[in-house]
């Protein structure tokens, strides 16, 4: 078993907590709010499927022009404020065993946690601390930095290696089509959490329908090293 250092990555909404549907409703309702109709097409079809990807591409379908900074600032807050009032009716629920697997990579002096996704950060703090985490202590990249996935992925890459150094393997998990493919993308070790209607193919190292039954040894044993390449600031 290979024993380099390990940079375990998640996704949040659908992998680490039940957030799916409570997400694309908040998502829904502060784009509605702002003119912009999110389901004038399916999920699947916009190019960069994050919440600031969402806004930038319906903005430039009605006027011909991207989203501006402020707009993405005002997305960010607005989220933050539509999932944490949601959450005050439905309490976030954990994805089993989330949290046990979370304080065990933690707690191993080798590995590093990281957290990649679409949301806003606003939102996606508000989700970790629901799972026990301090953000400001984690690694966390999110769809107010970038875009595209693919992207949002690699920063947490690069700010990894900044900490274990250029020789290190990965693991990303996550429960959607994107993740997945961000993981060949990027050539990197996937996990697929088929926690909802997506069933994960060939490309997936492992498939779990919780975390009840993973420990680090899993991650290890699937994980590969990360390329020099992809850690080049683009």
């Amino acid at each position: 078993m290979d024993l380099s250092p390990l940079l375990v990555i998640f996704d949040i909404d659908g992998t680490l907590v039940d957030t799916t549907a409570l997400h694309h409703r908040a998502l829904s309702q502060v784009l509605l709010g702002l003119g912009l109709d999110p389901h004038s097409k399916p999920w699947s079809a916009y190019r960069h499927y994050t919440d600031s990807g969402v806004m930038d591409e319906l903005y430039h379908d009605s006027r011909g022009v991207g989203a501006t900074a402020h707009e993405l600032a005002h997305l960010d807050a607005a989220m933050h404020s539509e999932v944490a009032a949601a959450a005050c009716d439905r309490p976030i629920v954990e994805i089993p065993g989330a949290r046990r697997l979370l304080a065990h990579l933690g707690s191993c002096p080798d590995v590093l946690l990281g957290f990649a996704t679409g949301s806003m950060r606003g939102a996606a703090e508000f989700k970790l601390q629901a799972l026990g985490l301090t953000p400001t202590d984690v690694l966390l990249s999110t769809g107010s930095e970038f875009l595209s996935r693919e992207h949002i992925v690699r920063q947490v890459l690069i700010d990894g290696s900044q900490r274990l150094g250029h020789e290190f393997n990965a693991v990303l998990g996550g429960d959607g089509v994107w993740d997945e493919r961000v993981a060949h993308a990027l050539d990197i070790a996937f996990i697929g959490a088929e926690t909802g209607l997506h069933v994960f193919g060939s490309r997936a190292n492992l498939t779990v329908s919780d975390w009840t039954e993973l420990d680090v040894e899993s991650f290890r044993l699937i994980a590969r090293p990360v390329s020099h390449s992809i850690l080049k600031v683009r």
